[in-house]
């Protein structure tokens, strides 16, 4: 997976299917698996095979060596950053896509990459 594949996933998902910030009430907050199928932007890289429930509640920092190794390769300074889009967007509803989209659009002209139209 490269980085232009995983931003692609997070920007499809947020910005184009308008989905919203992955919470769960387990956790109180954020989440990598959230309800009702919810994922946030590092959950969207793993399958459900790859996750893991113990991760939830848990930052980057502590769940980063065991992810799988095609996400772990994307390094942990652009993984923070694409999960930091995804927990520092507003989680209303009505605030979420924009605030995820420019975050997403400031992420792609940091590391090089093409946001799709």
């Amino acid at each position: 997976m490269t980085r232009q594949e995983a931003f692609d996933r997070a920007w499809g998902r947020f910005v184009v299917e308008g989905h919203g910030q992955s919470v769960s009430d387990r956790v109180g907050g954020p989440s990598y698996r959230g309800d009702g199928g919810a994922r946030c932007a590092i959950g969207l890289l793993v399958t459900n095979r790859e996750y893991r429930r113990g991760w939830e509640g848990v930052s980057l920092d502590g769940i980063f060596s065991s992810l799988p190794g095609r996400v772990a390769d994307l390094g942990f300074e652009f993984l923070r950053d694409l999960q930091n889009c995804h927990d520092y967007a507003c989680g209303d509803a009505a605030r979420f896509r924009p605030n995820i989209e420019r975050r997403l659009r400031d992420l792609a002209a940091t590391y090089g990459l093409t946001v799709m139209s």
